[in-house]
């Protein structure tokens, strides 16, 4: 199986696209038409050295990869035997939708140069690549160091990552990083904190002006920086939005290329940047070096009891799943335990899963207040800091009930609840989830509490996915219960960070099929999120 690679911004050179523009002289036109300038002048003289400013280089990167790809695909050898995938890195992955077909090449170099403009806009942030240190050393330095504001930005090979924040915090960070033993830390000749948080006001901006233009399915899979998974049709828009503040998930993607079978990577575009990185991604990796003179990766998943893949190209378990969702959860592994009635998921079994890198949830489901709480300090004791939540099932003719669990997890700082048999929102519950929410001083929206909603019903999913009731809120400002900010900013989150799609459990699911509500309601999730232009993808 093949794949196509598009480069992004960092690989343009004078001279790129050389004989290209008069071979497709039309497309050349067009170009210069919606930018207002020559593109050709641009790429192959740039008397005025603008090629290596952000608003000029991403629609010249953008135009000359499409004009690479069109050359190849009129090839005869193309023709017969097209990609299987294509992806791109940053930029790069517009010229992947442009060859899958999501959008003809006006749409995509419209697109981009806004991209470009907005992005070059951005002031203040800086970008530093980080090489030879993995990514868990890195967050280890990150942490103790208190580098708060720092975000990895790029995830292009096991040992080379980049850095994306602050201007001061960058530079305070590469002393850091040089007296640990780095092998380089090299700063970005950028002028933003680019695929990082500092981007959301740019992304909010770009989100509006993508709404303007109609994409089609892909015709061949593309594989999204965001996810480091196919793009499906309807999520095109957000993900392009959510690339510029999210990190490029390079490594993870080569990884999962490679385990759909993918022996074939052809870089198209100027330079073979991305060609490097194929090969230090095959090198780099875990089972590599502990396997130098292992045979080429195959596509195969093996799940190990041990947790660790000792096959060539296997993947190990404790990188499946979302890398957001662990680290945001602070698990080794994506697997959860989900609460049941009466305590079935007991205290042994959520502190089995803490201990495991996973996360349990305690089953306070019919159990009187004080079991719970005396579960709860047991666990609390046991786990530390380690991951565990709890169930917060709804109370609906006891609300006084369910205000009194809502205090005891207050009173033990638990930051995590599976909400359960909800069919609307409630005081309690919109009371966890707004106490102690609060704004970074880079603008984002940070709450105290998670909820991962338990739902079998569309509704209850859409309930889940808004901003808490306005009426609720209200009420509860005048109770004093929370704080005006946290009423202000609960307009711009939604009540869940996370859904639990639950079908034939034998109860108020009415036996529901999996197969049905689990793509419907991922469905719905991407329609909310692009109607509210939540921050953090659910």
């Amino acid at each position: 199986m093949s794949a196509i690679l598009f480069p992004g911004q960092g690989s343009q050179k004078k001279g790129m696209g050389d004989s290209l523009f008069d071979e497709f002289p039309e497309i050349t036109a067009r170009a210069d038409e919606i930018l207002g300038y020559s593109i050709k002048k641009l790429c192959l003289e740039d008397p005025d050295n603008l090629l290596s400013q952000t608003d000029y280089t991403q629609p010249a990167l953008y135009t000359v990869n499409a004009l690479m790809w069109m050359q190849y695909h009129h090839t005869a050898d193309a023709q017969n035997m097209g990609p299987d995938f294509t992806a791109g890195h940053s930029l790069g992955e517009y010229n992947a939708l442009f060859a899958a077909g999501v959008f003809d090449f006006k749409t995509g170099l419209c697109l981009v140069k806004e991209r470009g403009r907005l992005m070059a806009l951005a002031r203040g942030g800086a970008m530093a690549a980080v090489i030879g240190f993995p990514e868990d050393k890195i967050q280890h330095l990150l942490d103790v160091n208190n580098f708060t504001h720092l975000n990895m930005a790029n995830y292009n090979s096991p040992l080379q990552i980049v850095l994306s924040g602050p201007a001061e915090d960058i530079e305070k960070a590469e002393p850091v990083f040089k007296a640990a033993g780095v092998q380089h830390f090299r700063r970005l000749n950028v002028s933003a904190a680019f695929h990082s948080p500092y981007m959301k006001d740019a992304a909010a901006v770009f989100a509006s002006f993508a709404e303007k233009f109609t994409y089609n399915a892909p015709r061949i899979p593309v594989i999204s920086n965001v996810t480091a998974a196919p793009y499906r049709k309807e999520e095109v828009k957000s993900l392009l939005a959510a690339q510029m503040t999210s990190p490029v998930r390079w490594t993870e993607t080569i990884q999962y290329l490679i385990a759909q079978g993918v022996t074939d990577f052809r870089e198209i575009g100027p330079g073979k940047v991305l060609t490097g990185l194929v090969r230090k991604i095959r090198t780099e990796s875990p089972e590599k070096q502990k396997a130098p003179d292992a045979p080429s990766p195959v596509a195969k998943i093996q799940f190990l009891h041990s947790g660790a893949a000792s096959a060539p190209g296997a993947i190990a378990p404790e990188n499946l799943g979302s890398r957001a969702f662990r680290e945001e959860y602070n698990l080794q592994y994506a697997y959860l335990a989900g609460a049941m009635f009466r305590g079935i998921s007991g205290k042994e079994l959520v502190i089995a899963m803490g201990n495991a890198g996973m996360m349990g949830h305690l089953g306070t489901g019919g159990m009187e207040l004080s079991q719970i709480e005396a579960q709860l300090s047991d666990i609390k004791s046991e786990l530390k800091d380690k991951a565990f939540g709890m169930n917060l099932p709804h109370h609906y003719y006891r609300p006084d009930t369910e205000e009194k669990i809502v205090d005891l997890y207050l009173k033990y700082g638990i930051s995590h609840v599976e909400a359960a048999a909800y069919m609307q929102m409630s005081p309690a519950l919109v009371r966890y989830r707004l106490t102690g929410l609060r704004r970074e001083p880079d603008g984002r929206i940070i709450p105290a509490h998670r909820i991962m909603g338990k739902i079998s019903r569309p509704e209850v999913a859409e309930a889940f996915l808004s901003p808490a009731p306005e009426p609720i809120v209200r009420k509860l400002l005048e109770q004093g219960k929370i704080t005006r900010e946290q009423a202000e900013l609960s307009r711009r989150m939604p009540m869940a960070d996370a859904l639990c799609a639950e079908a034939d459990s034998g109860g108020h699911t009415d036996a529901a099929s999996a197969y049905a509500i689990f793509p419907a309601i991922g469905r719905l999730r991407d329609e909310m999120m692009q109607k509210y232009g939540y921050e953090k993808q659910i």
